[in-house]
């Protein structure tokens, strides 16, 4: 039934991208908002999906950096934020439609598999005291080290953030080490073990968030809230949209914060001058305001032409620390064209920009390979999500893979299709080497307390 009712959301959304209005219409752009949310209160209903999920998280994302800004901030306030640079508005339809597409293309693929629903599974007692242990050392070590290395260009906010977690091999190995940790933290410990953990997980979190950076720590924050909901106990729904709204008020004033820090107005009186002056949606700004995004490269790509994988190279040669740097120093091809955020903030600012602009998921695809590059992607995405969900609570590898898509399903949306690819493929190895070669690696100074305790 759910595959049916999908299918023929998928049909209306191809109905409504070839009928596009020419000109921008609210009604248009209201049918589609209505479509999406009606489409995900079915699928959550029928499914008996939990919220806190990758869909949810997902969803969530995908809904305000695509459909908000066309009938909340357009009409009456068009010049919001970064939407005062220059753009197109005669392709605000056709990208609206554009990512409802792409969006029931994802839902149908999500439902064309049969679902299995399992009970959590996976074998607690696999996770050893010395696994445990070799992975906070290497957590810690990592994270400790490249800190201190930084010194206190760390705390200098936003340019820290940009100029290093974006691109440093060093800063991925330690989310991929913190997101192990933090998915594996409510597994074959003991309560005080498990106690101990969350805390240096809790402060990990709160380091990085007065650095400047929100990706991992809102990354780890889903996953510790899905693994929770998966192993510990159930998060009644109420309980969890609490902690969302609470969530997001809190990313909202950090957000508010390090926009004035940037532009040279942090105060007091400043930081009330905004909130008093907020929209509704101005929670969820920092998703917003990548809908521009979608606009400018749709526009780009229907009057230049598209890039056929060029700027999506990037995703695939960060999986070689500095492969990116080589071949763009080794064929002359600019760095910034070989990802859809670069490239977007090249069209605006040109080269050496201090400001990004960001991405945009469905202008990533097409942007690269145009409509039939979105049909097939994001069905394909949906038949992956929906093999992995078959699968995590079954096989240890298939949840890795699924708590990273969660701790990435909001910032995938906002950066590019292949943004987990990295994420998934060093957890693994990581994981490999720590529960199989150095499986037996005994750390008795540590475990002898450990072990003594789960006895």
């Amino acid at each position: 039934m759910l595959r049916i009712i999908n299918i023929l959301f998928l049909v209306f959304s191809l109905v409504l991208y070839l009928d596009v209005p020419e000109n921008y219409s609210f009604n248009y752009c209201l049918l589609i908002n209505l479509s999406f949310l009606v489409q995900n209160i079915i699928y959550f209903i029928l499914s008996g999906r939990t919220l806190i999920s990758f869909e949810f998280f997902f969803a969530f994302a995908l809904y305000f950096i695509n459909f908000i800004y066309p009938v909340a901030y357009f009409p009456s306030n068009p010049n919001y934020e970064v939407f005062n640079y220059t753009f197109n508005y005669q392709v605000i339809n056709k990208a609206t439609a554009l990512a409802f597409v792409a969006y029931a293309c994802y839902f149908s693929g999500l439902t064309l598999l049969k679902r299995k629903e399992e009970e959590f599974k996976i074998d607690a007692a696999m996770f050893t005291p010395a696994f445990s242990v070799n992975l906070l050392i290497v957590f810690l070590t990592l994270a400790v080290s490249y800190i201190v290395s930084v010194g206190n260009a760390f705390f200098n906010g936003y340019d820290w953030y940009v100029d290093e977690e974006n691109y440093s091999p060093a800063v991925a190995f330690i989310n991929m080490s913190a997101a192990l940790f933090a998915m594996f933290l409510f597994l074959g410990q003991n309560k005080n073990s498990k106690i101990i953990y969350l805390i240096v997980l809790i402060l990990f979190i709160a380091l990085y968030l007065l650095s400047g950076s929100r990706n991992m720590p809102l990354g780890l924050l889903i996953i510790l809230l899905v693994t929770f909901n998966e192993i510990e106990r159930k998060i009644p729904a109420m309980y969890f949209l609490g902690i969302i709204l609470v969530g997001v008020v809190v990313f909202y004033f950090i957000s508010t914060i390090r926009t004035d820090s940037v532009s040279g107005g942090l105060s007091l009186n400043v930081f009330m001058s905004n909130l008093a002056d907020a929209s509704v949606f101005d929670f969820a700004r920092d998703l917003i305001v990548n809908n521009r995004n979608l606009y400018t490269l749709v526009d780009f790509a229907d009057n230049t032409g598209h890039t056929y994988g060029l700027s999506m190279l990037s995703s695939l040669l960060m999986l070689v620390p500095y492969a990116g740097t080589y071949v763009s120093e080794t064929y002359g091809i600019p760095m910034d064209f070989m990802y859809v955020a670069g490239f977007n903030t090249y069209l605006e600012f040109g080269f050496g920009s201090t400001f990004g602009l960001g991405g945009n998921i469905v202008a990533d695809v097409y942007l690269a390979f145009g409509f039939i590059g979105v049909l097939i992607a994001f069905i394909l995405l949906g038949l992956f999500i929906s093999h992995v969900i078959n699968k995590y609570k079954i096989s240890v590898t298939y949840f890795i893979i699924y708590c990273i898509l969660v701790g990435n399903a909001v910032f995938m949306n906002r950066e590019n299709y292949l943004l987990p690819l990295r994420p998934i493929l060093y957890s693994l190895i990581m994981f490999w080497i720590l529960n199989t070669l150095l499986r037996n690696l005994k750390f008795d100074f540590l475990l002898k307390k450990n072990t003594t305790e789960n006895e």
